[in-house]
């Protein structure tokens, strides 16, 4: 969506994209570390790390996504900026979610999952702080939140019909 309908080809939005590549890359990388370390009981700090790079991610692809807002303003259609101020203000409550969550994250919140490998035994599967999905799921929300309020209220976001008004007789 950003590069069909926002992306601009300057220095800034290509900085941002490459930064958002490596952001992905790292993002699989701690997908690894936390695999490796989650048997061991250790995967807690992976797991912090990895959502960190996801915040980043996620935060650099909804800088891209402003900038493109701001570069293609006169452009787009009155859809495409409704759309894009939504999916820029349910991002944003997404990152700042997952930040918070990571923040509030401590070694006595871990969900630890565990599978049955036999009669008397069970192999720790995952080990994840529950801040950081909770907060995600709040943040996702305020900010879906925040882009109903700004599209209703925001005069150049308003739908041209006037949000079901109807329109004086001549």
């Amino acid at each position: 969506m950003i590069f069909e309908h926002y992306f601009v080809p300057n220095r800034a939005m290509t900085a941002c994209n490459f930064i958002a590549l490596a952001s992905l890359i790292l993002q699989v990388f701690c997908l690894q570390l936390y695999l490796h370390f989650v048997p061991l009981n250790e995967g807690a700090i992976a797991s912090r790390i990895y959502f960190a790079f996801f915040a980043a991610s996620y935060g650099v692809q909804g800088l891209m996504l402003a900038l493109g807002l701001f570069y293609r303003r006169h452009d787009l259609t009155l859809r495409g900026r409704r759309s894009g101020v939504r999916e820029l203000l349910s991002r944003t409550g997404l990152v700042a979610g997952r930040i918070l969550g990571n923040a509030y994250a401590v070694t006595n919140n871990l969900a630890k999952i565990y599978v049955q490998a036999g009669k008397n035994q069970q192999i720790l599967v995952a080990n994840l702080p529950n801040s950081i999905f909770v907060f995600a799921i709040v943040g996702s929300f305020i900010g879906i939140v925040l882009a109903v309020i700004a599209l209703r209220f925001i005069p150049t976001l308003r739908e041209a019909s006037g949000l079901g008004r109807t329109a004086p007789a001549d």
